[in-house]
C-alpha cells in the first residue's frame, strides 16, 4: 500500500500540473481575444482608411487641376496618414509579430519603434541562446510586460535612457527594464488601486504569475525605476 507521503506527493504534483494548465489556458484565451480584435481592426477599419485615402487623393488631383486651394485637402490627407500609423501601432500592440520570427525579433522591432516614437534611447542586451528555452505562452507574457513597462516610461517617467536586459539567473530567464526617470513611491502606489491600475502594475504582476514567474518593481522618487521579471524555462533540468 502506498505510503501517506507518497499519496500526498502525488496529489500535490497533480494539483500543480492542473494549476499550470489553467494558467496556460488563461493566457491562451486572452491572447486569442487580442488576435481576434487585431484581425477585425485590420479587415474592417483598414478598408475604410484605404477608401478614404483613395478618395482624398482623387479629390486633391481634381482640385489641383482646377487651380483651387488644396490646403484643406492636404490637411485631411495628413490626418489620414497619422491615423493609419496609429492604427498599425495599436494592431501591433494587440498582436505581436511572433508566430514566424520569434520573441527576439518581436522585442527588437518593438524596442526600435518605441525608441523612435518616444525619443528615448533604449539599449537592449541579450544572449541568443536564451530565447528558444521559453514556452510560447511565456514569450507572449514577456512581450506584453515589456510593452506595459515601456508604455509607463513614456507616459510618466520623463526618462532619457532605458535599458532592457534578458539573462539567465538561477535556472530562470530574468528580464530587467531600467530607466533613469523620475521614479515613484512603490508602496504608496500599490495602496492606491486606481493609480496602480493606470500604470499597469497589476497587469504586469498577473501576467508574470500566469506564466509561472514573478514580477518585482523597485523605484525611488528621483532615482528611476527597475522592473524585474523572472519566468521558468521549458526544460526544468537545465542548470547553471
Amino acid at each position: 500500500m502506498p505510503s501517506h507521503r507518497y499519496l500526498v506527493t502525488r496529489v500535490r504534483d497533480k494539483a500543480e500540473r492542473g494549476l499550470n494548465h489553467l494558467r496556460q489556458e488563461a493566457l491562451s484565451a486572452a491572447e486569442n481575444e487580442r488576435c481576434s480584435i487585431a484581425r477585425e481592426m485590420h479587415d474592417v477599419l483598414g478598408q475604410y482608411v484605404t477608401a478614404l485615402r483613395f478618395g482624398l487623393d482623387n479629390l486633391a488631383f481634381e482640385l489641383e487641376h482646377a487651380q483651387t486651394d488644396t490646403a484643406a485637402v492636404m490637411k485631411l490627407q495628413s490626418l489620414v496618414e497619422q491615423f493609419d500609423q496609429e492604427f498599425h501601432h495599436v494592431a501591433l500592440k494587440l498582436r505581436p509579430p511572433m508566430p514566424g520570427n520569434g520573441l527576439k525579433a518581436a522585442v527588437v522591432q518593438y524596442a526600435l519603434e518605441w525608441s523612435e516614437r518616444s525619443g528615448v534611447r533604449l539599449d537592449l542586451h541579450s544572449a541568443e541562446e536564451h530565447w528558444h528555452w521559453l514556452a510560447p505562452e511565456t514569450e507572449t507574457s514577456l512581450y506584453r510586460i515589456l510593452q506595459e513597462a515601456l508604455n509607463n516610461i513614456q507616459k510618466y517617467a520623463h526618462a532619457r535612457r532605458v535599458s532592457v536586459i534578458l539573462e539567465k539567473r538561477h535556472g530562470q530567464l530574468q528580464m530587467v527594464i531600467e530607466d533613469d526617470g523620475c521614479g515613484f513611491d512603490v508602496a504608496a502606489l500599490r495602496n492606491s488601486a486606481e493609480a496602480a491600475r493606470k500604470i499597469g502594475l497589476a497587469s504586469m504582476t498577473e501576467r508574470a504569475t500566469l506564466a509561472g514567474g514573478v514580477c518585482e518593481i523597485e523605484s525611488t522618487p528621483g532615482q528611476g525605476t527597475t522592473v524585474f521579471v523572472r519566468v521558468p524555462f521549458i526544460h526544468e533540468e537545465i542548470s547553471f
